[in-house]
């Protein structure tokens, strides 16, 4: 589902998994859509009329931060998390 409605928006996608599509959004982030059943059977969000319910993201399961200056970024992030 989702590999074809990303590619019928010119999305680009590639993933050698079939439960799985990758893609590179605006500002370069790389992301992954996998599809998992044991979250598939949550009820469905009212506010996407138009994804059908077994194919609705319902779970974000982590994200990976990359930085050029990684220890200017590890002070940010301990000063407003501290």
């Amino acid at each position: 589902f989702w590999r074809k409605r990303l590619e019928e928006n010119s999305v680009p996608t590639n993933s050698s998994e079939e439960s799985a599509v990758r893609l590179t959004d605006p500002d370069g982030m790389v992301l992954e859509i996998v599809e998992n059943a044991t979250v598939r059977a949550l009820p469905t969000a009212k506010y996407a009329p138009t994804i059908p319910g077994e194919h609705r993201i319902v779970h974000v399961q982590g994200a990976v931060l990359s930085s050029l200056r990684p220890d200017s970024t590890r002070e940010v992030l301990r000063e407003l998390l501290e």
